[in-house]
């Protein structure tokens, strides 16, 4: 019942905030094209939560796969897109440095 992984469940203005922030810096990082596929992830999983949420009144986590907490497709997204981002963040200042 929260974000990604049952995340600020008791925090309802985070997560209508969130996803208008999500949505803020993709439009600001499509004059980046290297981290506009990260952001698509991070914000198509933050705004399906949303839609859910704002539909059902919380988000239904229906995967389990143990020692993993139970999650559904849009964590993944969200997953998935920070782990795109942090790669592009690192390998960006490697190539920055070299």
């Amino acid at each position: 019942m929260g974000i990604a992984f049952g995340l600020w469940s008791s925090q309802p203005l985070i997560l209508l905030v969130l996803p208008t922030i999500l949505l803020l810096l993709l439009y600001l990082t499509l004059k980046s094209p290297s981290y506009f596929l990260g952001f698509f992830f991070l914000t198509s999983g933050g705004i399906a939560n949303f839609l859910e949420r704002l539909i059902f009144g919380n988000v239904f986590d229906y995967l389990y796969l143990p020692p993993l907490p139970s999650f559904n497709v849009a964590d993944l997204f969200v997953a998935l897109g920070v782990l795109l981002l942090l790669i592009n963040f690192i390998y960006g200042a490697r190539k920055g440095s070299a």
